[in-house]
């Protein structure tokens, strides 16, 4: 592999990406319903789950759907803890494919507040 003389090469990282979803106030059960369609065909490589207000006494726990059915069981957010972090998580999307995010269960006590879920993907 030679270059010219003056010509320079190089690896570029390729572009990344984050979506994220939100649900404001004090957490509760939910089944999310609201999707996101990727615009081009994607992989999500790590997913980040953030509480404003963490529980206190019982860890949150969230599901991650793709086109309706779990890809992500019981992503944990541990009691008194504001963070979750899977970054092992390989997702493959296509335009037609969707995610939504389902909150399966909330602190005792406090439930939990201001919850954001942070898509990582290229």
């Amino acid at each position: 592999l030679s270059a010219d003389s003056g010509t320079t090469a190089s690896w570029k990282a390729a572009p990344t990406e984050e979506r994220i979803y939100t649900h404001a106030g004090i957490l509760r059960i939910f089944i999310g319903v609201t999707r996101w369609y990727p615009l081009s065909d994607i992989t999500i490589s790590e997913i980040r789950a953030n509480v404003g207000d963490p529980s206190t006494v019982q860890d949150i726990l969230i599901n991650i759907k793709k086109n309706g059915a779990i890809v992500i069981t019981d992503l944990t957010i541990p009691q008194t803890t504001y963070r979750s972090v899977l970054d092992t998580t390989v997702i493959a999307m296509t335009t037609t494919d969707y995610i939504t995010v389902d909150i399966k269960q909330i602190g005792t006590g406090n439930a939990g507040q201001d919850l954001t879920v942070n898509f990582k993907y290229n």
